[in-house]
């Protein structure tokens, strides 16, 4: 099973409850007799293991969902290329993209501040907003959560009118959505039955 279904989510989030929980399925080797395959897994010591897992996950992302939720790359005048240190923080980006299954879309979105043409405005943000994308797909990203859109000089956050205010306009941003499930896991301690058996039970990988 995908660990990325939802079903899987939902097995997952049962056990961690404290829930015993029965998969089955048709055997492939025919129909004759009883061919039907029952497994059972059990909660049993799942939590603190699960537990251990999550806090070891997060450990190894260097960056926080609030620092990778929205993230802005600058430019000088009409230029689209972005340098060093902006691409290294877009790979680094992907690589949190790539650690967090929720992720479900990012928005690119290019802009530029008033100096040209409105239609020169509109290719830079769009050759700005292009490069971005390109980067966070070479980084693994898969294409089809990624949402390319340019502006031109449509939408500043500052005045255009000061280099100060110029230069925060020039920018290409990057903003995750997460999908999340909407499911309660309780806090209380899991207590196993009579019927479930007492040795420890490894997650399957």
């Amino acid at each position: 099973m995908d660990v990325s279904d939802p079903v899987a989510t939902r097995v997952l989030m049962s056990l961690y409850d404290g829930f015993e929980t029965h998969v089955g399925r048709d055997g492939w080797y025919g129909a004759t007799g009883d061919s039907t395959v029952a497994v059972t897994i059990s909660g049993v010591n799942l939590r603190p293991l699960y537990e251990r897992f999550i806090d070891c996950f997060r450990g190894v992302l260097t960056m926080s969902w609030a620092e990778v939720e929205r993230t802005r790359v600058g430019y000088s005048e009409n230029i689209w290329q972005i340098d060093e240190a902006s691409r290294k923080r877009l790979e680094t980006l992907a690589a949190y993209v790539l650690a967090d299954r929720w992720v479900a879309v990012i928005f690119v979105d290019g802009h530029t501040d008033t100096t040209g043409g409105q239609n020169d405005n509109t290719r830079l943000s769009k050759r700005r907003a292009e490069q971005v994308a390109e980067i966070l797909t070479n980084a693994g990203v898969a294409a089809k959560l990624i949402t390319v859109r340019y502006h031109g000089a449509a939408y500043p956050v500052a005045d255009n009118e000061t280099a100060a205010g110029r230069a925060r306009n020039r920018r290409t941003t990057v903003r995750l959505e997460r999908d999340l499930p909407k499911l309660a896991v309780s806090s209380e301690p899991i207590s196993p039955s009579a019927s479930v058996p007492a040795e420890p039970h490894q997650l399957a990988q």
